[in-house]
């Protein structure tokens, strides 16, 4: 069995793609690294290194990025109610969604930036 670090690559196995997850951090290597040099890990930096996979695709059920209709009830709920699905994960009729996209690295504030960029450009 082909050995996978990161939930995405696990993904990536069932769907029969290939991701690529780098050492120390999962998707967020880069990320990390950046913070540690000064630079600010933004919301959209998490999306494109980790969310997106699914909200691209629109993967078990996540809700594809920018669109409106299938953000507007999610949206409805507040957003302290999305960013605690996406740290603790859900399961439920419309899907499923992994405790912080799958990545256990990332800190709260990464997964919360990545919800508000995700909310701001599905609005």
């Amino acid at each position: 069995m082909k050995r996978v670090g990161c939930w995405a690559g696990l993904l990536g196995l069932f769907l029969g793609i290939t991701v690529s997850c780098t050492a120390g951090g999962g998707m967020m290597g880069q990320a990390r690294t950046d913070a540690a040099r000064g630079g600010a890990v933004t919301g959209e930096k998490v999306y494109n290194r980790v969310c997106r996979l699914c909200h691209d695709a629109g993967l078990a059920g996540a809700p594809k990025l920018g669109d409106r209709e299938a953000w507007k009830p999610r949206i409805g709920r507040g957003m302290e109610a999305l960013i605690e699905r996406a740290l603790t994960g859900y399961q439920g009729r419309g899907g499923m969604m992994p405790a912080r996209g799958g990545n256990p690295t990332l800190s709260d504030e990464e997964v919360a930036a990545a919800v508000v960029f995700m909310v701001d450009k599905s609005k």
